[in-house]
């Protein structure tokens, strides 16, 4: 669940690394685009519009997230494994602040 609730502001920040892949993404999720600076905003409303359908909480702090837990929750982020893959790899703080997003978001 936190996971679907970072995914769009992971997507965002990476946007910034491979905007030309979301042309593909947005098709995907229902939204085509024909450039890639129309396939960021309308392959982020799409991410954010099925996590709505499918009832993914606004953010974190509605999952019980406490802001006290981001260094921790970013330093087990930034020892994952998986993070080597990612299109555009953050610094911790930048991880701290994609929490920090993704806890006040909707709010």
């Amino acid at each position: 669940m936190c996971n679907a609730v970072l995914l769009p502001h992971v997507a965002a920040f990476n946007a910034k690394a491979v905007p030309e892949l979301y042309v593909d993404m947005a098709a995907a999720l229902g939204a085509p685009a024909a450039s890639p600076e129309e396939a960021v905003p309308a392959a982020l409303n799409a991410i954010r519009s099925l996590a709505s359908d499918v009832g993914i909480p606004r953010n974190l702090a509605d999952l019980g997230v406490r802001t006290a837990d981001f260094q921790t929750l970013a330093a087990n982020a930034m020892a994952d494994a998986c993070g080597a893959t990612n299109p555009r790899v953050p610094t911790k703080e930048e991880v701290v602040d994609l929490f920090r997003q993704a806890h006040q978001a909707g709010a």
